[in-house]
């Protein structure tokens, strides 16, 4: 999987719609073969942080087991993302400083995305 770029559809959604503390299915397909991706068990941190240096928001994801992480870096829409796409509505525990949606000098490319 060196060079090899993989492209993987996720999908989220809660057992019962009416109960959105219940449990939440995540399924995971290839999106060349639609073949199921099998995920481990497994508890992870997800920790999105400014970087006035660089002027990149830095992401740490670190499983929790065997704390092991991997860092990337996005544009200053990161956040935004998260907010709109990932988080529910009605989910306050997600509260964005404003610092780190408006770094300055930050390029304002199509995705904001830098990997």
């Amino acid at each position: 999987m060196d060079n090899e770029t993989i492209s993987l559809l996720v999908w989220c959604k809660y057992d019962s719609p009416s109960n959105p503390s219940g449990a939440l299915i995540i399924r995971v397909v290839r999106a060349d073969t639609g073949e199921e991706v099998l995920l481990k068990d497994g508890s992870y941190l997800l920790r999105i942080s400014p970087n006035d240096k660089s002027r990149t928001i830095q992401c740490l994801v670190r499983h929790l087991e065997s704390e092991r992480e991997v860092y990337f870096q996005s544009g200053k829409r990161l956040p935004d993302f998260v907010k709109a796409c990932l988080v529910r509505e009605d989910e306050s525990l997600l509260e964005v400083p404003e610092k780190a949606r408006e770094i300055p000098g930050e390029s304002d490319d199509e995705d904001g995305t830098q990997v």
